[in-house]
C-alpha cells in the first residue's frame, strides 16, 4: 500500500518518512470508500477476510482484495473517481496547512 501512496504524493516532494505517516493516517479512509465502492464485487469470504483487518488495522492486505475484482482499466478508474477526489481534499486541508 506505501507504493500506492508514494505515486499519489510523488509530485509533493514529501520525504518517506512524512509518506508513510501520510498514509498511516489516509488510509483508513482510502480503504473504506473502495470497499464502498466495492461492495456488490466482494463475496461473503471477501467481507469476512476484509473485517478481519480491519479490527487487526492491516489496511495494506485489504486493497489487493478489492483490486483483484477489478480489470487494470477500472481500477484505474476507481482510483480516479473515488480515491482521487479525497486525495486532494486530504492535500488541501492537511498537507497545505
Amino acid at each position: 500500500m506505501i507504493k500506492f501512496f508514494q505515486k499519489l504524493f510523488e509530485e509533493y516532494n514529501l520525504s518517506d518518512a512524512d509518506i508513510s505517516k501520510y498514509a498511516n493516517d489516509f488510509a483508513a479512509v482510502v480503504v473504506f470508500t473502495l470497499i464502498g465502492a466495492a461492495e456488490k464485487h466482494l463475496i461473503d469470504d471477501d467481507r469476512k477476510t476484509i473485517q478481519k483487518y480491519m479490527k487487526e488495522k492491516k489496511f495494506d492486505k485489504i486493497m489487493p482484495i478489492i483490486e483483484n475484482k477489478y480489470s487494470p482499466e477500472e481500477w484505474e478508474n476507481i482510483l480516479d473517481q473515488q480515491v482521487k477526489p479525497l486525495f486532494e481534499s486530504y492535500i488541501k486541508e492537511v498537507i497545505n496547512n
